[in-house]
C-alpha cells in the first residue's frame, strides 16, 4: 500500500495501529490506558516500528500516533519520541478533543466535524485544520461535501481530510461459496453484514465506503470527484463566450495536464462539441477561454453548456483523455409549458359532474366518490391511473441510514373534492383538497378531450422536518423502458448533486434502483423536464412534462420494506406497479450516520408556504406519426446476462466515473466486470444500465 502510494504520489497521513474505542468512550480513570505506565511500552513500540518502516517514504506527509485512545501521558511520550526520530508533523486528534490535558499534536483535527465546528477551525492561527475522518459513507450519503470544500478552499489553515470510508466491506456467505450455492439471489449480489453473523456486531456499520463492495463506481464517488477536482470552473458570460477558471493544481500549469472541451445541448441532447485551447493557468492560479459556438438557439427548447477538462496524456492510473473536471452553464432556460390547444368541434363524448365522469375518443377520467379521489385515468388508451389508492398523493417516506426518518404516516384530516365542467364541454376540472397534520395539499386536474390531462400540484407544508413535498403515485409496470430529460445519470440529492447535470438519459426502472448494502430510498432526480415511460412490447409510450421545480424518482419495490432492520438487497422483490415520487423537494441526505449533521438547514423543506408544480400526462400510442419517433428512440439498446447489444450500432461503454471500459459493433459483453453503474453510448444517446 505505501508503495503504491508513493508510485502514484499520493500524500498520507501514516498512522500506527494504537486504538482502543471503548477506552476512548469510557473517559477517566481507571478506564485511560493512555494514562497507565504499563502501556506506555506498547503504544510506544508501534509508533516506533511505524516511524523506522516508513521514515523514508518521501509519500508520508504526518505521522498519526493512533485513534480514538483519549490522550494523556503516553501520547507525550509518543509526541516527544517521534519528533526525535523524525521532523515531519505529529498528529493525534484526542489531543485536539481533551487540548486541556496535554496539546500533543502538530494538526488540529476533529472527527466528523459540524458546518460550525469547521468554521470554527479552519483560520485558527496556530496549527492546520484536518478532518482525521469526516463524511461517513454509510448508505444513501455524501450529502454537504461541496459546503466543507467551499469553506476549506476559502481558508488559509484547511488541509482536508479523510472521507469514512473506501470500501463497503459486506462479504459473500463462505457457506454459499463453498456448497456451490447461488451468490445472487433476486437480480442482485447476496452481500452478507454485521447481522448476519453471531455478535457481537454493529449491524450495518462496516458497509460506509464509497465504492460498493465489489469495488463499483457509485453516485457517492461521483459527488467526491465533482466536489475534489483540481479544475473549477468558475463562471461563464454568454456574450462574450468567456469562460472562467480556477486551478488547484499544485505543480503543473493547467495546458500541460489538461485539454478543454465543451459540449452544448438542445433539450439535453448533444448537438455541438469542440475542442478549445486550454490556457496556461499556473498552479493555484485563474485564468479564461473563449469559447465559441455555432448553435443558433431557437425560442422552443432549453440550452445548457457542459464543459470537460481532459488528461492530455496518459498516466498510469487513468487514460488519454479522461474527464478530469466538469461544469454546467445554462445558455437558454426553457419556458413555461404551451397551453393546450383543443381543436374546433372536439368535446367530450360524455360528462357527469355528479358521477365525476369524463370520457372522449382520447380519454377517460373517472372519480372516486367515496375515496375521494382519482379512480381512473385513461389517455390516448394507456391506463395511468387504474384505481383511487394508485393516484396521486401527498407523502413524505424517506428512510435511510443518515437520518432513519421514514413518513409512513402522512396524517390526513380531511378530505374534499370539486368538479366543474366548462359548457362547451372541452374542458373540465377536478380538484382534490386535503388538510393534515404535515402538509395540505391542491391537486387540481385540468382535463381535456384530446387527452392531455395537467396536474397542477399546491402544497402547503405546516410541521418541522418534513422529507419530501410532493406526492406519490403508482403507475402501470408494463411501462418498464424509461426515457428521461433531468439532472443524471446517476441518482442525486439537493446537496449531493455536483457532478450530476442536466441531460437526456435512457434506461429501465429497474436500472434506476441504485444498490446499497441496506436497502434504503434511493434512485432521486432533480429538476426534471420530461419523462417518458416506454412500454417494451407495444412501444406504446407515456409522456409526463412537467412546469416549475419537480424532482422525481421511479421504482419497482415497495419503499415501506426500507425500514426492515436486517435486510438486503437480495431480499428485496419486484411489485407488479412502479412507485413513482414527484417532489418539489427532498430533503438532503445530510451527513449523520456518524456524528457530524443531517441535511444543512438550506437543504430541509420548508415549514411553512405555498408550493407548486405542474405535470402535464399524455400518450403516444406506436402508430402514431409523432409517438413512432419517440417510442423507438426510447430504447434500441438492451442490456440482457451481461451482455449490451445494439444492432447495426458502434457501442462505447463507460463506468460512471467516465473511463472507457469497452467498446463493440452490435454488442458488448460486461461479464467480466463487477456488479454496478455502466454508461452506454450509442450515437447521440446516453443510457444508464446496472449490472
Amino acid at each position: 500500500m505505501n508503495d503504491m502510494m508513493l508510485y502514484l504520489g499520493i500524500y498520507m497521513c501514516d498512522e500506527a495501529d494504537v486504538e482502543c474505542h471503548r477506552n476512548w468512550d469510557d473517559g477517566g480513570a481507571p478506564y485511560k490506558i493512555a494514562d497507565k505506565d504499563t502501556w506506555q511500552p506498547a503504544m510506544l513500540d508501534r509508533m516506533r516500528r511505524m516511524v523506522q518502516r516508513d521514515r523514508n517514504n518521501s509519500a508520508v506527509v504526518m505521522w498519526s500516533m493512533g485513534n480514538e485512545s483519549y490522550t494523556g501521558p503516553n501520547f507525550k511520550a509518543g509526541f516527544d519520541m517521534i519528533h526525535s526520530m523524525d521532523h515531519r508533523p505529529v498528529h493525534y486528534e484526542g489531543a485536539t478533543r481533551d487540548w486541556n490535558r496535554g496539546p500533543y499534536t502538530d494538526i488540529r483535527s476533529v472527527m466528523y466535524p459540524t458546518q460550525q465546528t469547521i468554521r470554527n477551525n479552519l483560520n485558527n492561527p496556530t496549527q492546520p485544520f484536518f478532518f482525521c475522518e469526516y463524511a461517513h459513507a454509510m448508505g444513501n450519503a455524501i450529502g454537504n461535501l461541496s459546503d466543507t470544500w467551499n469553506q476549506v478552499y476559502d481558508s488559509q489553515n484547511g488541509i482536508g481530510g479523510c472521507i469514512w470510508d473506501w470500501v463497503d466491506q459486506a462479504i459473500y456467505e463462505p457457506k454459499d461459496i463453498l456448497s456451490g450455492d447461488t451468490i445472487a439471489a433476486n437480480g442482485f449480489p447476496k452481500y452478507r453484514s454485521g447481522y448476519d453473523f453471531p455478535g457481537p456486531h454493529q449491524g450495518n456499520f462496516c458497509n460506509n465506503g464509497i465504492l460498493g463492495a465489489e469495488r463499483s463506481w457509485t453516485p457517492e464517488l461521483t459527488e467526491v470527484k465533482a466536489v475534489y477536482q483540481y479544475m473549477q470552473f468558475t463562471g461563464f458570460d454568454r456574450e462574450s463566450g468567456r469562460l472562467d477558471m480556477r486551478s488547484r493544481l499544485t505543480f503543473t500549469p493547467a495546458d500541460e495536464a489538461y485539454r478543454l472541451f465543451f459540449t452544448v445541448l438542445r433539450d439535453g441532447t448533444p448537438v455541438e462539441e469542440k475542442e478549445v485551447d486550454m490556457p496556461s493557468i499556473e498552479p493555484d492560479g485563474e485564468g479564461s477561454a473563449f469559447l465559441a459556438f455555432a448553435t443558433s438557439m431557437d425560442d422552443n427548447a432549453e440550452y445548457t453548456l457542459q464543459v470537460e477538462a481532459r488528461l492530455k496524456s496518459a498516466t498510469e492510473w487513468a487514460d488519454e483523455g479522461y474527464p478530469m473536471a466538469t461544469g454546467e452553464f445554462m445558455l437558454k432556460e426553457r419556458g413555461a409549458l404551451a397551453e393546450v390547444v383543443v381543436p374546433e368541434g372536439v368535446t367530450f363524448t360524455s360528462a357527469d359532474e355528479q358521477l365525476q365522469m369524463f370520457t372522449s375518443d382520447k380519454l377517460l377520467f373517472r372519480g372516486d366518490t367515496s375515496y375521494k379521489n382519482v379512480k381512473q385515468l385513461r389517455v390516448g388508451g394507456m391506463n395511468i391511473i387504474t384505481e383511487a389508492a394508485s393516484a396521486p398523493d401527498y407523502n413524505d417516506f424517506f428512510w435511510n441510514e443518515n437520518d432513519g426518518y421514514n413518513g409512513s404516516y402522512v396524517g390526513t384530516l380531511s378530505k374534499d373534492v370539486a368538479v366543474t365542467i366548462d359548457a362547451d364541454k372541452r374542458h373540465a376540472r377536478y380538484t382534490r383538497t386535503t388538510t393534515g397534520t404535515k402538509c395540505n395539499t391542491t391537486l387540481a386536474y385540468d382535463i381535456y378531450p384530446t387527452g392531455v390531462v395537467d396536474l397542477t400540484v399546491t402544497l402547503e407544508p405546516c410541521a418541522q422536518d418534513l422529507r419530501r413535498i410532493g406526492v406519490r403515485m403508482n403507475m402501470p409496470a408494463a411501462y418498464d423502458d424509461v426515457e428521461y430529460y433531468a439532472r443524471g445519470p446517476w441518482e442525486n440529492y439537493c446537496d449531493r448533486m455536483d457532478g450530476s447535470y442536466l441531460q437526456r438519459v435512457r434506461t429501465t426502472v429497474d436500472d434506476m434502483y441504485e444498490v446499497y448494502a441496506h436497502p434504503q430510498s434511493n434512485g432521486d432526480h432533480q429538476d426534471l423536464r420530461e419523462l417518458r415511460l416506454v412500454n417494451p412490447d407495444t412501444k406504446d409510450t407515456l409522456l409526463v412534462t412537467t412546469d416549475g421545480q419537480v424532482g422525481f424518482s421511479l421504482s419497482r419495490i415497495d419503499e415501506s420494506v426500507y425500514t426492515t432492520s436486517a435486510l438486503h438487497a437480495s431480499d428485496l422483490t419486484r411489485a407488479d406497479y412502479i412507485q413513482a415520487h414527484f417532489d418539489y423537494m427532498v430533503r438532503g441526505v445530510g451527513n449523520k450516520s456518524c456524528g457530524a449533521e443531517t441535511a444543512l438547514s438550506q437543504y430541509r423543506c420548508p415549514s411553512s408556504g405555498t408550493y407548486t408544480f405542474r405535470l402535464r400526462f399524455e400518450a403516444r400510442k406506436y402508430d402514431e406519426a409523432s409517438g413512432v419517433k419517440a417510442a423507438e428512440a426510447a430504447a434500441p439498446v438492451t442490456f440482457r446476462d451481461g451482455v449490451v447489444r445494439a444492432e447495426g450500432a458502434d457501442i462505447r461503454v463507460y463506468d460512471i466515473g467516465g473511463s472507457l471500459i469497452a467498446t463493440g459493433h452490435g454488442s458488448v459483453s460486461l461479464q467480466r466486470h463487477p456488479h454496478g453503474i455502466y454508461l452506454v453510448k450509442a450515437g447521440s444517446a446516453l443510457y444508464k444500465f446496472v449490472r
